[in-house]
């Protein structure tokens, strides 16, 4: 357990794969708090926040994704005066991936920022989406690259898409939002990529083999719901 006090710099290095540093920091109830952890030669860092009880009060992954910065802040206002913990970790680590992402970051903790307090507040990047989302369902044989892998998509069959629409819309029965099938990927806001691929999760893909769902979901049929939600959430939410 290692420790930084407000208005410090923590300098820590992840050494491994399953690496979690844990850093002890005392708040004051009622004030306003920033903790940013800032990537030197690991490349995506994610940022948790645990109470005086251990129990999970903030976490952010990406400061502003759609604008590459991978970087992750907190802004928090104490609920209560004592000990808080910060987990520093790594997007490979904690939503899953082959990277090891071991390397130096930095853990900045300021006073200051204008936090409410609650935990939701520490995971909006700060982004609208669209009342109305398009989505493409890519076909088979097509190729996607995000500078770390390289997808070749298998085709999606129409239990695949109709189990896809249905997860769509039970966030249309909660929010101001509709997913609209489009076929050409030009008029796309969100693309779903199926691959048979068990190695790599640069790129954000449903793997039909279903490798990355629990055991007994092997089939869209059974396993395509929470599978397809999540990310969408993740992605929109």
């Amino acid at each position: 357990m290692y420790s930084v006090q407000v208005g410090d710099v923590f300098y820590g290095n992840r050494d491994s794969f399953s690496d979690r540093d844990w850093i002890a920091v005392d708040l004051v109830e009622g004030e306003n708090y920033v903790f940013t952890m800032t990537a030197t030669t690991m490349r995506d860092p994610h940022l948790s926040l645990f109470g005086p009880d251990r129990a999970l009060v903030a976490m952010n992954d990406d400061i502003n994704a759609s604008q590459s910065n991978y970087d992750s802040e907190i802004t928090y206002k104490a609920s209560k005066t004592g000990t808080y913990y910060l987990q520093a970790s790594s997007y490979y680590l904690e939503d899953g991936g082959s990277i090891a992402d071991v390397g130096e970051y930095q853990l900045a903790v300021a006073a200051g920022g204008a936090g409410s307090g609650q935990p939701v507040e520490s995971i909006t990047w700060g982004y609208q989406a669209p009342q109305q989302i398009n989505v493409y369902f890519a076909p088979g044989g097509q190729t996607f690259n995000d500078g770390y892998y390289s997808q070749t998509t298998s085709a999606f069959d129409q239990t695949e898409i109709d189990q896809s629409m249905l997860a769509f819309q039970q966030y249309e029965n909660v929010a101001n939002v509709k997913f609209n099938r489009v076929t050409n990927p030009n008029q796309a806001d969100f693309f779903m990529v199926e691959t048979t691929r068990t190695v790599g999760w640069g790129i954000g893909v449903l793997v039909g083999a279903a490798l990355r769902w629990p055991a007994h979901h092997t089939r869209w049929t059974d396993g395509a719901f929470l599978p397809t939600m999540a990310p969408v959430g993740h992605r929109w939410a």
